[in-house]
């Protein structure tokens, strides 16, 4: 699932990145309404603070302690621990679970935890990762270094190409799907490349040259940003044109999160729903209290920092379906098809969820 906005859910992902995660929940077993259990199906401590909690490829991973660890959705219970330091935060596919760090791309394997092999995609030095978590197309795998993107080979597990945005200000964030790779930058771009051999495929630039600083997500053959030009732009992912753009209230730096035919993001001021293929705004609330995103079945969730609670709403409608308390500000979740995944400081926990 990945999912997950810089300066909040994005300076998440430059500490940990979204995919997803958030706080544990207070002992409160009041009925918060219907689409989630009351009460957890387990809750474990940890011994250590951790973050960067994403539910992906039916794998939930986290990082912290200087280690990457698995857990078994059904228990919580530890299932393996890998020894990691300085490491950006986990990406998890069927074939791995990969991290980045001193220089280093480290794939692991999903169900023993055990090293399948190291790449070394640059000279090793400490916290080297400038905070990007390594994506894989179906050719190779791909994080930043000191600005600059690197290509391992998932066959020969050697850096196969390499490139620096020379001519924009910056990669910023990047994403996958199939063998084509999205990056953005601090100017505007949107770009797409062979995972291959690195060669541009199409590239889009915004209007107003806004920074488009959260990750792009790419799904149903388009591709979703925001931008600090107050717009959300809807790029076709086999041709880079654009399918829409909708203006927003204030500069967002929000990624966005897909459920059914509703888009959820945020800019400064509001949480918006919009229909995916029009890019119509269905709804909007205005908020000054609201951090990580995501969806779970037939809803879309969101933490409130300062109210210290998760939010779950209606796709279409933006009514609240039910809030839960957190037990921190500092909350992040994760989400499966069934279950809500919290972290909190030396917690983890699961909720139930059910469609509304």
């Amino acid at each position: 699932m990945t999912s997950t906005r810089r300066p909040r859910y994005k300076r998440a992902a430059l500490l940990v990145t979204l995919s997803a995660a958030a706080a544990l929940l207070t002992a409160c077993h009041e009925d918060p309404g219907p689409g989630v259990e009351s009460k957890p199906a387990w809750s474990r401590p940890l011994p250590e603070k951790r973050w960067c909690l994403q539910y992906e490829a039916k794998a939930l991973v986290d990082s912290g302690g200087g280690t990457v660890q698995r857990y078994d959705p059904a228990s919580g219970k530890i299932m393996w621990s890998y020894k990691a330091p300085n490491q950006s935060c986990p990406r998890a596919t069927k074939q791995a679970v990969y991290s980045a760090g001193d220089g280093r791309i480290n794939a692991i394997d999903p169900e023993t935890g055990k090293p399948l092999w190291t790449a070394v995609t640059s000279d090793p030095k400490p916290a080297v990762t400038d905070g990007y978590e390594p994506v894989a197309t179906t050719s190779h795998v791909h994080t930043k270094f000191d600005g600059q993107l690197r290509a391992v080979d998932l066959t020969t597990h050697k850096v196969t190409w390499q490139r620096w945005e020379t001519d924009d200000v910056g990669m910023e964030r990047i994403a996958a799907a199939g063998n084509v790779l999205v990056t953005v930058t601090a100017n505007g771009k949107v770009r797409a490349l062979n995972g291959s051999n690195g060669k541009p495929l199409w590239t889009y630039a915004t209007p107003s040259a806004g920074s488009i600083l959260a990750e792009p997500v790419i799904d149903g053959g388009s591709v979703y940003v925001s931008s600090a030009d107050r717009h959300l732009y809807a790029i076709s992912l086999t041709t880079g044109r654009l399918q829409w753009r909708t203006k927003l209230h204030a500069p967002s730096d929000w990624r966005v999160a897909v459920r059914g035919d509703t888009l959820f993001t945020a800019d400064n001021e509001y949480l918006y729903g919009l229909d995916r293929k029009a890019g119509k705004i269905r709804w909007e609330i205005k908020s000054d209290d609201h951090q990580f995103i995501g969806t779970g079945p037939g809803q879309l969730l969101y933490t409130r920092p300062k109210s210290k609670e998760i939010r779950s709403l209606n796709p279409t409608t933006g009514d609240t379906n039910w809030t839960l308390p957190l037990s921190d500000k500092d909350a992040y979740f994760a989400t499966s098809a069934t279950h809500l995944f919290i972290q909190a400081g030396k917690n983890i926990s699961a909720y139930k969820l059910t469609n509304p």
